[in-house]
């Protein structure tokens, strides 16, 4: 009997233990459903003055940027009143958008916000750390660079040492008819890397447009033999089918462009001759038109081509056929990229045997030659029959004249360089003319007919 009375003792104390952690239990349960819904209600209420705080301030801005407008006074952040057309009516561009009057985005005028960035780096200054910084030193500190530089040159004849079966490989070697020994090569190869970088004031060019040339072991010689050495580039080349053997190629510093595409267009055409264009029945090759597509610097996408077009051999009128069908072949590939994004960078780098006006096929025309800024004694890149010619020039996109895009030119962005070691006197005419390797057969110690053109890209962001 005593046994049961402890059990029922302990059963009651252990029912009255759960009794009251059920009623504590509650009582939290309770306490914190009121404790959460006195913070949202607090929250909520904080949310409803911001709210109408944000929509008050917006409202006085707006006010004031309208009256602003309407009394003539500067608006939007000081740039004043776009095109006389007030704040823009319904369309705000706060902060980081900025409405672009007067240019055409895809069809119509938007906020671009896209182009935010490009537009503070347009500023002539900027404040950093409450000091007043150029931009471009803040680009040279970031990047490293504040501009790249293009060149493009006619090599003339550049060949290696071996014999070949086609016309210049007979002649251009030691024992051949011109004497090519491994001593003129060197030297050659030499001043080659010193013209190029003479021509970019010693900060070597990012991109290098040769023509005339044999094959990849001259190329090589000039990237890993030369001070070029030091810039770093990589060699884009083709082997092409011109009767003579010689090529054009792309030279480019891996630092500054990453390759994506490469790819050759072949100028082949019926042969004609003679004053009536009569065929002839045989097939004229000339150089391909080679192709790069690159990154420059992870920022923007170049689009080049290099070019050496048929020369004015037989006559300039008797040969101008040859030079229209590369300017087709060119102008089909470039139409077909426009198409697809008329907004592209494309830059044709060449050696064209005519002057840029001379082009007429209708989608050059869509490209314009940047003038020319030529030294002293010189106004073209080569003197045929005693007058200076402008045959190596660019031809550009119109895109590339837009500095709210990351890379563009300005006015002054192509030059001829003509340093004094370059030239010669011209005996025969008057004046100066580039200073050749061989007059004939006879070794002249220069290096080309042609002198380096050079265009200048500047870096916006």
């Amino acid at each position: 009997m005593q046994y049961h009375f402890f059990y029922i003792k302990y059963a009651a104390a252990l029912l009255f233990c759960l009794a009251v952690d059920n009623i504590i239990r509650e009582f939290r349960s309770v306490s914190a459903e009121v404790f959460y819904e006195t913070i949202i209600v607090e929250e909520e209420e904080c949310i409803d003055k911001v709210k109408g705080e944000e929509q008050e301030f917006i409202a006085r801005q707006r006010s004031t940027r309208e009256q602003k407008c309407i009394e003539g006074k500067e608006c939007i952040e000081g740039k004043g009143c776009i095109g006389g057309k007030g704040c823009i009516g319904d369309k705000e561009c706060i902060e980081e958008q900025k409405f672009i009057a007067g240019q055409d985005f895809f069809g119509e005028q938007q906020c671009v916000k896209e182009r935010v960035a490009a537009a503070k780096w347009n500023l002539e200054e900027r404040i950093i750390n409450g000091s007043i910084v150029k931009k471009d030193s803040i680009i040279k500190a970031r990047y490293g660079v504040l501009s790249y530089d293009v060149l493009f040159w006619n090599l003339e004849n550049f060949f290696d040492l071996l014999p070949d079966t086609l016309e210049g490989g007979r002649d251009f070697t030691p024992r051949g008819r011109m004497r090519w020994t491994r001593e003129r090569f060197d030297k050659k190869s030499r001043m080659v890397a010193k013209v190029i970088s003479d021509a970019t004031g010693g900060s070597l060019p990012m991109i290098i447009g040769v023509a005339e040339v044999e094959n990849r072991y001259v190329l090589n010689s000039l990237v890993y033999d030369t001070p070029l050495l030091y810039g770093g580039y990589g060699v884009v080349h083709r082997d092409s089918p011109d009767r003579r053997g010689i090529d054009v190629a792309l030279l480019f510093r891996k630092e500054l462009f990453r390759p994506l595409k490469v790819e050759v267009f072949e100028v082949r055409m019926p042969e004609f001759g003679g004053d009536f264009g009569a065929d002839l029945g045989e097939e004229y090759v000339s150089r391909d038109i080679l192709y790069v597509k690159g990154v420059v610097q992870e920022l923007d996408t170049l689009h080049l081509f290099v070019n050496h077009w048929p020369s004015r051999y037989g006559g300039e009128r008797t040969s101008r056929y040859r030079r229209e069908h590369a300017a087709c072949v060119l102008g089909e590939v470039c139409d077909s990229l426009l198409k697809r994004n008329y907004r592209v960078n494309i830059i044709v780098m060449g050696d064209f045997n005519d002057p840029a006006e001379k082009l007429s096929n209708d989608s050059l025309m869509e490209f314009y030659a940047p003038a020319a800024v030529f030294g002293d004694e010189v106004s073209g890149s080569i003197k045929y029959m005693g007058r200076w010619e402008l045959f190596d020039y660019f031809l550009l996109s119109d895109n590339l004249r837009d500095t709210l895009e990351p890379i563009s030119v300005t006015e002054e962005c192509f030059r001829v360089f003509s340093a004094p070691y370059l030239l010669e006197r011209d005996n025969k005419f008057t004046g100066k003319r580039p200073r050749r390797t061989y007059l004939g057969p006879r070794y002249n110690r220069g290096v080309s007919d042609h002198l380096p053109v050079v265009l200048k890209i500047d870096r916006n962001w």
